[in-house]
């Protein structure tokens, strides 16, 4: 969010509230002042922003929740455009996105955007089955994820979409450290699914990789964090089907198999056919 973003929703509910520059910036800066920062001209200090906002009678919290409205988060951004240039394997637009990351870290020298460079360079190798990510990009992305002491949706974000391109030892570590730490964001909700999906589908990779001790640590606490909240269904037969493949690939074939049944079952009872198709497809794929 720019100066410039903050002062044009400052200006928008000035002009709401029917209060002129003169009456809002009384006592508090000078006409000249509110103007150029509504105009993008100027900042402002915070504290400064915040009596303003108690003159037009708005609370810090809701300013600040309107304004993100204004404007995307960055890894939303990069997020959004990732899964859909991936599902239409649009290869290039993914190659023009790594080059614009790399690009803006150049130029701003924002440790971020080198990181989405590298989120990016490992779907890319996912996709292509090309080189992408190199030795050094793996162990920057690793540092900085172990490095992570409170996790937030951005690191939520960029580990879940950046997982295939660490080592298994590596996704254990990082994992591990997930599953320590709540996720502080305020965006809470989007924050817990997310990290309930990145649990499941490293729990599916440890599985696929014979590591079914920590499998099956991953699936307990999926389960945990389930129990908390009934109204996350999906997750819940997802969760399903994944404790029947653990309980496949431990050797118990027949329960397994019958876990992994009923989760397409229920997929199909519902009308998500997609899901079914593709739940049936890896059911498949696994028993043969």
């Amino acid at each position: 969010m720019t100066q410039e973003m903050y002062g044009r929703l400052l200006k928008e509910i000035r002009l709401s509230r029917k209060m002129t520059l003169h009456t809002l910036s009384s006592d508090i800066i000078s006409v000249s002042q509110l103007s150029k920062f509504e105009n993008g001209i100027t900042n402002l200090t915070i504290d400064r922003l915040l009596l303003l906002l108690d003159k037009l009678n708005v609370t810090y919290e809701e300013f600040f929740t309107e304004a993100k409205a204004y404007q995307r988060p960055e890894i939303e951004r990069v997020s959004a455009l990732i899964s859909k240039k991936y599902i239409e394997q649009d290869v290039e637009a993914l190659k023009t996105l790594y080059t614009e990351q790399n690009m803006t870290y150049e130029k701003t020298n924002i440790y971020f955007y080198k990181l989405n460079a590298i989120l990016v360079a490992s779907v890319l190798e996912d996709l292509t089955e090309e080189i992408f990510v190199t030795k050094e990009m793996r162990n920057e992305l690793a540092e900085y994820l172990f490095g992570v002491e409170r996790w937030r949706y951005y690191e939520v974000v960029l580990f879940g979409n950046s997982m295939r391109a660490l080592t298994t030892d590596m996704l254990k570590i990082v994992t591990t450290e997930l599953m320590k730490s709540p996720v502080l964001s305020v965006q809470i909700a989007k924050s817990k699914q997310m990290r309930i999906q990145i649990l499941y589908n490293v729990a599916l990779t440890m599985i696929e990789k014979k590591e079914l001790d920590f499998a099956k640590l991953l699936i307990e606490e999926t389960r945990s964090s389930l129990e908390k909240d009934e109204t996350l269904i999906l997750e819940r037969i997802k969760l399903h089907y994944l404790n029947g493949y653990y309980m496949f690939k431990s050797g118990k074939t027949e329960a397994g198999k019958q876990l992994m049944k009923e989760s397409i079952n229920t997929f199909q009872l519902y009308n998500c056919i997609h899901l079914a198709q593709n739940f049936e497809a890896h059911y498949k794929a696994s028993i043969q």
